[in-house]
């Protein structure tokens, strides 16, 4: 099994410099080339650093590689709280909320697909990288509060915390199949249609 925690973690200024000069070379090669001859030699000739410097941190480029995703992650996340934020019942009713919310989580994605695309089949396994679930739990966190909001517009009956869960995975799940089977095209139809499903399963 490839490892894909990093040796160490940088906590000096001159080591934090370094590790982010390493992590964005190799975002940059990501999106000039994808994985296809992604090699340490090319990210270390790309960031300016030595290769001794590279495995001071990092076992091998699949460290990189997840630790990449995980910035991705983080970024995304923040977006994503920010939008829920914006969407407020004084702004938009239940149905153009529900909708607003599930454009940005697949637009906002979609800008992104190709590194994702890259990313997910380099890092095999994903399900050992804690910072997921970590992501998907905060995720679910941002996604009740804003269902909450609503409160009296939704069937009391609904469990907001499984209703969360389902719609996180539900666009997850469809953001996958975009970008393996290269179907960007559907995401419009898509977002329309799940927006729709999950105000009629909601709504009171």
């Amino acid at each position: 099994m490839k490892k894909v925690k990093p040796r160490k973690e940088a906590s000096q200024e001159r080591a934090k410099v370094t590790v982010d000069s390493i992590v964005q070379a190799t975002g940059i090669l990501l999106k000039e080339n994808g994985l296809k001859g992604l090699t340490t030699n090319k990210i270390v000739e790309k960031a300016g650093v030595s290769i001794g410097s590279l495995y001071q941190y990092f076992p091998g480029k699949e460290a990189i590689l997840a630790v990449l995703l995980e910035r991705q992650f983080k970024k995304d996340l923040k977006k994503f709280k920010v939008k829920l934020e914006e969407i407020t019942p004084d702004k938009y009713s239940l149905k153009e909320g529900i909708q607003e919310a599930v454009d940005f989580f697949m637009t906002d994605y979609s800008k992104q697909s190709k590194v994702y695309k890259e990313l997910l089949y380099s890092v095999v396994t994903v399900k050992s990288l804690s910072f997921t679930l970590k992501h998907d739990y905060l995720v679910e966190e941002y996604l009740t509060n804003f269902f909450n909001q609503y409160k009296g517009q939704v069937k009391e009956e609904i469990d907001m915390s499984f209703f969360s869960f389902f719609f996180q995975y539900t666009v997850k799940g469809l953001k996958i199949g975009f970008s393996f089977a290269s179907k960007e095209d559907y995401i419009e139809n898509a977002s329309k249609m799940l927006a729709e499903m999950v105000y009629q399963q909601i709504k009171a």
